[in-house]
């Protein structure tokens, strides 16, 4: 694409077309003050959950649109690329004309992070120790989404790191997940950290290999991959109270080893190991048969007869592509999934907002900040609480029936022909209860020729392909199981032990909990990012399962030089109070619903995924630890002070 100075009038002018009014005012406002582009006047347009704002003045749009051209072109005239980003106590409006309404002054501090003005904006620069951390060593387990913000923010502390990532590159579910069809399901924009907002996307949302790609530029541009050990499994983890360290115990190419630690953070997630049914006769299936994790590039799908187990998300993903791809599908449901439609799900970004992303100072921040803002908890009212005054049977709120209807209505419309699928493509629990899943050409799929879509349960699995329980066999040339993960098992299947007691122990009364989803009574100097309860409902996991924990171990740390202790452990006082509090607001939520049978589950009837926290009120929670929460203990002698 071309470089400002060589763009015309004509070609700015295309470019301005591509970019979303509502961002265009943001960043005129931001780099210029303009004080008309404030006066616009919103109007409103339909959204998922209820209206929103819109510039829909045709006026008010080519006033920020010619506003636009004309900071470019002057910028473009004198040869002087725009680097003036504006005067910041601007901000706080600029924040509100891109979305359209007030950012409360709570909110406010959240939002300049989110809004990536700094290079890294969840940095946190260490406080108490001037002369260095001495011998102090972290060991960070993983290196997806959450391991790399890790490495990425303790390089910039100045603390000594290591990362064990098991597998043979960076990426956590991107690298494992490989299966046609596989993408993102929030905007790739909004699925990023704060400090990757340079990374040049080119999808609306990216597939596997994009955000794999994402994730190797995140590595390689803050220069951390060197303090990656590769094909390097955590097996162990075992507390030491006398010399308050960690013994990390791990298997590698030259076989098993340990080493120390005075902190670990698992950034392991609780996506990242393959889930397989229980069916009988499952070994004794003929051909190639994996699970969607384990998929098999070698095989060419082309002609091939595919048995699909299972319609969440990743099964809905991968049969389109399968048929796409020349192969005839037979997939197995057990429950279905509601579906929502995204027309550009596929799309790529115009050409316009990539040139706009290069040229345009804020253009990217403000993209960016919409994307997170649109599917944040704090735009309508949560879809996910209950009302208990609501009546009707199938939802449970005036928010939650407005999502279930906008499922509803474009199943209608997409299989207004065939009532036995539109029968079978409607759960019996509330929208949003389970992972919705932006359609990815499924209800297509399975109204043509080459997909069938089997309700009946499976019985058996046979040679030759699936049984069903009326005795019917599916007879497929590939099986595979797309049963999604051990979502309830977190830190599994690492055995974590300190004090003679095992975090499966702590959690043997009703599956895995967390003081904030982070610490773990009895467990000192260990912090988990994406950990129990924080897989936000409408935030992002950069940000709510990432970020904010990560800020939060790096404070936790930092006590630990201020008083020159050796080890940090949350109290079981607090612990059990913050697990009160969140089973008082899950209790609120539609996760408590009987109907609800997804992986947010887990084997004692409680979800350990979801969380019942908004991202702001998570934000404020996490900003500065409670340090009255924790028990601080030893001395730690070559630590600086």
């Amino acid at each position: 694409m071309k470089d400002l100075v060589d763009t015309t009038d004509a070609e700015i002018e295309q470019h301005l077309l591509a970019a979303d009014p509502m961002t265009l005012r943001a960043v005129v406002y931001q780099l210029t003050g303009d004080p008309a582009v404030v006066a616009t006047t919103l109007g409103e347009a339909p959204g998922r959950l209820g209206p929103v704002k819109v510039l829909s003045d045709p006026a008010a749009v080519e006033l920020v649109r010619s506003a636009a051209a004309t900071y470019l072109r002057a910028h473009r005239d004198a040869g002087v690329p725009p680097v003036d980003y504006g005067a910041m106590e601007r901000l706080p409006v600029s924040l509100g004309l891109a979305v359209g309404q007030e950012i409360p002054e709570a909110a406010l501090e959240f939002a300049i992070e989110e809004l990536a003005v700094e290079p890294i904006p969840r940095r946190y620069d260490l406080e108490h120790a001037p002369g260095g951390v001495g011998d102090f060593h972290v060991v960070v387990i993983g290196s997806g989404v959450g391991g790399i913000n890790a490495a990425v923010n303790l390089q910039e502390s100045g603390i000594p790191f290591t990362v064990l990532e098991k597998n043979g590159d960076v990426g956590g579910t991107w690298h494992d997940n490989r299966y046609p069809g596989c993408r993102v399901d929030i905007p790739s924009r909004a699925y990023s950290h704060t400090f990757g907002l340079h990374y040049p996307w080119s999808h609306w949302f990216a597939p596997q290999d994009e955000n794999n790609g994402y994730l190797q530029w995140c590595v390689d541009t803050f220069d951390v991959r060197d303090r990656i050990r590769f094909d390097t499994e955590v097996t162990a983890l075992a507390w030491d109270d006398s010399s308050a360290t960690w013994t990390i115990s791990y298997k590698d190419a030259d076989g098993p080893g340990t080493m120390t630690a005075n902190v670990v953070i698992s950034a392991v997630g609780f996506l990242s190991r393959p889930k397989f049914p229980t069916i009988e006769g499952m070994e004794t299936f003929a051909g190639p048969a994996f699970h969607t994790v384990w998929w098999d590039e070698t095989i060419d799908p082309k002609g091939k007869h595919f048995g699909v187990i299972g319609t969440g998300c990743s099964g809905m993903q991968l049969v389109p592509d399968l048929e796409r791809m020349g192969a005839t599908v037979t997939v197995f449901q057990r429950r279905p999934s509601w579906v929502f439609e995204v027309p550009i799900y596929r799309d790529e970004l115009p050409d316009g907002m990539r040139w706009l992303d290069r040229h345009l100072p804020y253009f990217r921040n403000f993209e960016k900040f919409r994307a997170i803002w649109a599917v944040g908890d704090h735009v309508h009212a949560s879809p996910f609480f209950k009302d208990p005054d609501w009546a009707d049977p199938d939802s449970l709120s005036h928010v939650n029936s407005l999502a279930r209807q906008a499922s509803l209505s474009y199943l209608q419309r997409k299989l207004a022909d065939r009532p036995d699928l539109l029968e079978a493509s409607i759960p019996d629990s509330p929208a949003m209860a389970s992972r919705p899943v932006i359609d990815n050409g499924w209800l297509d799929a399975i109204t043509g020729p080459n997909v069938e879509l089997v309700t009946e349960p499976i019985a058996r699995i046979v040679p030759e392909g699936i049984t069903t329980e009326s005795g019917r066999t599916v007879a497929v040339d590939v099986l595979v199981y797309a049963t999604g993960f051990e979502t309830s098992k977190f830190l599994w299947p690492m055995e974590v032990t300190a004090r003679g007691r095992t975090v499966n122990e702590l959690w043997a009364t009703d599956g895995a909990r967390a003081y904030l989803g982070i610490s773990l009574p009895g467990f000192p100097n260990l912090f988990c990012i994406y950990g129990p309860n924080t897989n936000s409902n409408q935030g992002t996991l950069p940000t709510m399962g990432s970020e904010l924990q990560t800020r939060y171990a790096l404070q936790c740390i930092d006590e630990l030089f201020r008083t020159g202790s050796a080890s940090i452990e949350v109290t079981r006082e607090a612990y059990d109070d913050y697990n009160r509090r969140l089973d008082e607001g899950l209790a609120r939520t539609i996760f408590s619903d009987p109907r609800l049978h997804t992986y947010y589950i887990n084997e004692h009837g409680r979800s350990s995924s979801q969380t019942c926290w908004s991202t702001l009120e998570y934000w404020r929670m996490t900003r500065h630890p409670d340090f009255s929460d924790y028990q601080i203990s030893g001395r730690h002698g070559a630590v600086a002070n």
